[in-house]
């Protein structure tokens, strides 16, 4: 089988569609004949049965567009329907071998169930009797039988929420807005332009359809698939090979053998999400052009993240600290929150958002009848249905959630933040926490939303040190009290309840090292490129996540992360025999820069994305432009805090942090037309190192100048006692500061 693959980049404009319309105006084409309730079903169960002579339809249908080669398009279509046949034909195969696989997986438990007792038995033989080798058969029995265990267990404990339907009386909401247009959802351009950027990996899908594939297959696709996607969402269906997913668990914390501490998620088909792709796209700019998502969700959306949501959260906590106000903090932890959410409930809620019918029959259908099997080591175990939730590791998923989740805290006196179901209520007055408590509790009662008691965490940060046990709340949820904590985790970050990042330091130096150690002890042959790639993909991250909020001011956290870096440098050098001079100039011949230079380079970036590109939306503004008409020494976007810098922790804050360096830039570093891109271009003709606390000069002098004192004092004074090749190995942490 011959299949033609065209491979480049998708055209913006192409003659594809025109083929489809009846331009002749008398003899109509099979296409608008084939429109009929009946043609529409065999539309949508082609994609589970691709023998349909759908393809052969339209390859014929195309021959009569002059716009078109006519061998050209009948190969397209021929090979195209050879290649999915060809997959179909595989995916049946693949299944029936699961079938066989899952009759005897309950004879292959039976047999470890009795392998334990068999081991038992060998182990009480006589000690002059040969002894097997128990040792590979207990490895392969605990392999087995643990792979089994979770085959059989997650899917009962673990995702026990999706059997569960909801018959409860739907609640009232009001109708918030007009009507969702679904015009101009699905065009060949577009599907073509989604399929062209897919990965090119030949990953797992229900379908057995590769996105690699797809990928190479972008423009004889689009077109057959922009009529499966439109005439889909017309009737309002999907194909049931689209409702089946992959269940992969991922492993979040705690016991590897307990179900309940895995998250499920879904590997679906790669041609569903590039439908769901195209909905959520219009679904996102209707719900934001509308104002419906409420401004405290951070979470699944566009100029919004992590790391804004954590710096407005920072903004109120260093402001109450600056008033003498303490800050009364609860996280609140639900209970598998995408599992539970009611199908119906769920519809319901859309209705209200103004979605229009015919978009939420289609949602509708998206949601229900699911199907799933749970994966471990290549085991699938038994198919079973989705009730309820939200499918997790779907494109539309997350979005759905947003919007069903989006009025838990209309009724709040407090603040709160959401990002998804990760939900923080904090307020100066305990006593409106409280209430807020009570009002969640209602509000999950009537959602049908769980809450765990027992994970949430109750925090105070504290204005002074001197008032520090005073004021302490004992805040209840579902008549369970919530913990109190010194440090909470937000977002990856820890907070410590005296508003300090000292916590958080110790936690990531002490995993960054564990992660050199283990690299050094693994990667034993590697080449010097290699080592350097590990350390800037797996060890750098975990010190610069999160650094816009955490950047530390004080000299003594700057050399502690700094001697991270610092200590792989010289054990890289160590390790292929290279001369270590001193550690700036070690970081030049690794092509590296100091984290101190990248955390004062990444906030002038934040900054110019917050002020002048506007790529991130702040929730309560964080700097003011500073008018200054008619000078010349300064570039238009000269900048002032908006909060006090008159302690430690407030001037550890971002506007107050970065402002002194962002005045300072030449006004050329400012693109005329904003961009971000640019900008960073720009940036790094910039010298910022006299906005650095380190330097050359005052962090650490050379490897040959501490070497020969340390020579002389073997020498002269204590000869006996040390040895320079074991001392030699610490010299590049000797700290020698002005």
């Amino acid at each position: 089988m011959v299949v033609t693959i065209i491979k480049h980049k998708p055209r913006n404009k192409r003659k594809a569609l025109s083929a489809l319309k009846d331009e002749n105006g008398g003899k109509k084409s099979k296409l608008s004949e084939y429109s009929s309730k009946e043609a529409v079903d065999d539309i949508i169960e082609s994609v589970d049965d691709m023998s349909n002579p759908l393809y052969e339809l339209l390859s014929n249908d195309f021959k009569s567009k002059e716009e078109f080669t006519v061998n050209d398009i009948a190969m397209m279509f021929k090979s195209l329907a050879e290649t999915i046949l060809k997959l179909q034909s595989q995916n049946t195969m693949l299944k029936n071998q699961n079938c066989i696989l899952n009759a005897n997986l309950s004879n292959l438990t039976e047999e470890v169930d009795g392998l334990e007792e068999n081991l038992k038995l060998l182990s009480s033989q006589p000690k002059e009797s040969p002894k097997p080798p128990t040792s590979l058969i207990k490895t392969f029995a605990s392999a087995v039988a643990s792979t089994i265990y979770l085959c059989s267990r997650i899917p009962k404990y673990c995702f026990s929420e999706f059997f569960n339907i909801d018959k409860d009386i739907l609640p009232a909401t009001g109708n918030l807005t007009s009507m969702f247009s679904s015009d101009g959802i699905f065009t060949s351009e577009n599907i073509e332009i989604l399929l062209y950027k897919l990965k090119g990996r030949n990953n797992t899908s229900p379908d057995s359809i590769p996105s690699i594939f797809l990928k190479r297959a972008c423009t004889p696709l689009a077109i057959p698939l922009c009529i499966i996607f439109t005439e889909s969402y017309r009737v309002g269906r999907i194909p049931k090979s689209w409702k089946e997913a992959i269940v992969m668990p991922l492993h979040k914390k705690g016991s590897r053998s307990d179900p309940l501490n895995y998250r499920p998620i879904s590997l679906t088909s790669n041609i569903c999400k590039i439908m769901e792709k195209l909905i959520r796209k219009h679904l996102v700019q209707y719900v934001s052009e509308n104002n419906l998502l409420s401004e405290k969700q951070f979470g699944f959306l566009n100029q919004r993240s992590t790391i804004s949501q954590l710096i407005a959260y920072q903004n109120k906590l260093v402001f109450n600290s600056l008033n003498g106000l303490d800050t009364h903090s609860v996280y609140i932890d639900f209970q598998r929150a995408f599992d539970t959410v009611p199908i119906n409930k769920l519809i319901h809620k859309l209705e209200s958002f103004g979605i229009s019918p015919k978009l939420r029959n289609w949602l509708h259908s998206f949601v229900t009848d699911r199907k799933f099997q749970v994966k471990i080591n290549d085991i699938l175990s038994k198919e079973r249905r989705v009730l309820s939730g939200v499918p997790q590791g779907s494109v539309l998923g997350p979005t759905l959630f947003l919007l069903y989740i989006n009025c838990i805290g209309d009724k709040f006196q407090s603040d709160y933040l959401l990002f998804a179901d990760e939900l923080k209520i904090y307020d100066t007055n305990d006593r409106l926490i409280d209430a807020d408590l009570i009002e969640l509790e209602n509000w999950c009662s009537k959602w049908k939303m769980k809450s765990a008691p027992k994970k949430c965490e109750y925090i105070k940060f504290n204005a002074t040190r001197k008032y520090a046990n005073s004021n302490i709340m004992n805040p209840k949820l579902n008549q369970a009290l919530i913990p109190p904590v010194e440090n909470v985790r937000d977002l990856g970050i820890y907070f410590s309840s005296n508003l300090s990042f000292h916590y958080h330091y110790s936690l990531i130096i002490r995993k960054s090292h564990q992660r050199i150690n283990m690299f050094f002890s693994i990667l034993k042959n590697a080449s010097w490129s290699v080592f350097i790639k590990c350390y800037t993909i797996y060890i750098r991250p975990l010190l610069e996540y999160g650094t816009i909020v955490t950047s530390p001011i004080l000299k003594d956290h700057i050399i502690k992360l700094e001697s991270v870096q610092k200590a792989f440098v010289f054990r890289i050098f160590k390790k292929f025999r290279m001369a270590y001079t001193s550690y700036f100039e070690a970081l030049e011949e690794c092509q590296l820069s100091s984290l101190e230079y990248r955390r004062l380079y990444n906030d002038l970036v934040y900054t110019y994305k917050i002020i002048v590109s506007k790529e991130i939306i702040m929730e309560v503004p964080i700097f003011e432009i500073f008018n200054h008409a008619g000078s010349l020494r300064r570039h238009k976007y000269y900048l002032k805090s908006l909060i006090k810098n008159s302690t430690k922790i407030s001037s550890q804050f971002l506007s107050n942090r970065v402002i002194r360096c962002w005045n300072s830039l030449p006004a050329k570093v400012f693109p005329v037309k904003p961009s971000s891109a640019a900008f960073k271009n720009r940036l790094l003709s910039c010298d910022l190192n006299h906005f650095l606390v380190l330097n050359s000069t005052n962090y650490s002098l050379g490897f040959s100048f501490i070497s020969q004192l340390l020579q002389m004092y073997v020498l002269v004074i204590s000869p006996s006692f040390i040895d320079i090749s074991r001392v030699s190995g610490f010299l590049p942490f000797v700290e020698i500061n002005k």
